[in-house]
């Protein structure tokens, strides 16, 4: 007979990928622990959107109607070349139950996760840190940390954390959700592999205006891509990709403390670095530096780990794959990743599948990702696919806020075949 450990699951990191993971999982009756090395939910980060597929997700667990109504419905996709308006492209003509993008901060949609796993009796273990592992037969030795403050550091919240205690569990399973540098990674041993040239992007907040509300402008100039926002709260974001690493550019995690523009905690970009770019690629975009509220630049990596894992260790999220922030393809896509991951697990806990299921699960979305990042070639324009979408039909597809099923709808739309493999 069976008896199983004092959890089955051990997820790393509680983002979205955690989170969702961990309600999944909870939801079928899997004992579980979630640990964060962080003190709560972020209060800024940068994935900001929802795809229509992923609010097919969230229904699932009836989560739809509550992210909704905290976010902004976006309707229209709208691609510029510099200055000149070029396309639009039609999100309500997409064949799905929620044909649109919903604009809500990660912050938000982490805290609505949070609550939901709480709901089903679960918590996050905040301020406890994975500093070991190693696979036994048929479960899983991790080293967990407690942590605390430094008291030989500042008396405030940006104080850095020491372990104060650890302690050992023993679940069947462990997910890596714990982000680009992923400590579940990094105790694997498994590399990262990158696809690509590393991407720095100028992140702005601004008080918003009405005319910029109803659509996603995406820009393209010259080898960089950038993007209008519009945000909850009557706000706009700006994501202004860079050619070269200009600015002050520090580790892409994400910050715990609001802090607003023009505080000691603000690095570059500055008002002025932005209202020169603004002037080169978006001259149409009139509000300026007197409404910036936030400020950040923030590098991303494209590529893959080179596996997503072995036995009963695997990455998910941002630990196995990164993407440039265009299209918030990155979150998303792993979301329905994450979906078929939590399937196959529960069947290998109910002894319907072995873990060979999970060998499969990785080559399945290790072909899509690499579709998704150019790996695999270019997308194939079509012959009604217009001259501009032709020469930069390379950047294009990484910019749209779509994934699975309704990303090929939209390059269809633009006359492009991205003949990308999509798992269930």
């Amino acid at each position: 007979m069976y008896h199983p450990p004092e959890t089955e699951a051990l997820i790393v990191g509680a983002g979205p990928i955690g989170l969702y993971t961990g309600i999944s999982l909870a939801e079928r009756g899997v004992p579980l622990r979630i640990i964060d090395e962080e003190w709560h939910t972020a209060a800024r980060s940068y994935a900001l959107a929802l795809h229509p597929y992923t609010l097919t997700l969230l229904d699932e667990m009836d989560l739809a109607d509550e992210v909704i109504a905290r976010g902004h419905r976006v309707d229209r996709v709208v691609l510029y070349d510099g200055p000149e308006r070029k396309l639009e492209l039609d999100l309500t003509a997409l064949r799905t139950t929620f044909p649109f993008v919903l604009v809500l901060p990660q912050s938000s949609f982490e805290d609505v996760l949070e609550e939901r796993l709480k709901r089903t009796g679960g918590a996050v273990q905040w301020n406890h840190r994975l500093c070991g592992l190693t696979q036994g037969e048929d479960q899983i030795f991790a080293q967990i940390g407690r942590l605390g403050p430094d008291t030989h550091q500042a008396e405030d919240v940006s104080a850095r954390w020491v372990v104060e205690e650890t302690f050992q569990i023993h679940p069947r399973f462990l997910i890596g959700a714990d982000g680009h540098h992923s400590t579940v990674r990094d105790l694997l041993g498994i590399p990262y592999d990158p696809l690509g040239p590393p991407l720095r992007f100028l992140v702005f907040e601004f008080d918003g205006a009405q005319e910029y509300r109803n659509e996603v402008r995406i820009v393209l100039h010259e080898d960089t891509a950038s993007v209008l926002w519009p945000m909850p709260g009557n706000r706009l974001r700006w994501s202004i990709g860079l050619s070269r690493p200009d600015g002050r550019v520090d580790r892409r995690t994400k910050t715990r403390i609001a802090v607003p523009a023009g505080s000691e905690h603000t690095f570059e970009p500055t008002a002025q670095l932005f209202q020169e770019l603004i002037e080169e690629r978006a001259p149409w975009f009139e509000l300026r530096p007197t409404e910036l509220r936030w400020s950040k630049t923030v590098p991303f990596e494209p590529g893959m780990a080179a596996n997503y894992g072995r036995e009963h260790v695997w990455l998910a999220g941002d630990a196995a794959h990164q993407t440039g922030p265009i299209g918030v393809q990155g979150m998303n896509t792993a979301l329905r990743e994450t979906r078929d991951l939590v399937t196959r697990l529960e069947e290998i806990l109910l002894d319907r599948a072995s873990l060979d299921s999970l060998r499969e699960y990785e080559e399945a979305h290790r072909r899509e990702w690499r579709h998704l990042l150019g790996a695999e070639g270019p997308p194939v324009p079509g012959p009604e696919a217009p001259d501009w979408v032709r020469r930069h039909a390379d950047k294009i597809v990484s910019c749209l806020p779509a994934s699975g099923p309704e990303l090929d709808s939209l390059t269809r739309q633009l006359g492009l075949d991205i003949r990308t493999p999509v798992s269930a």
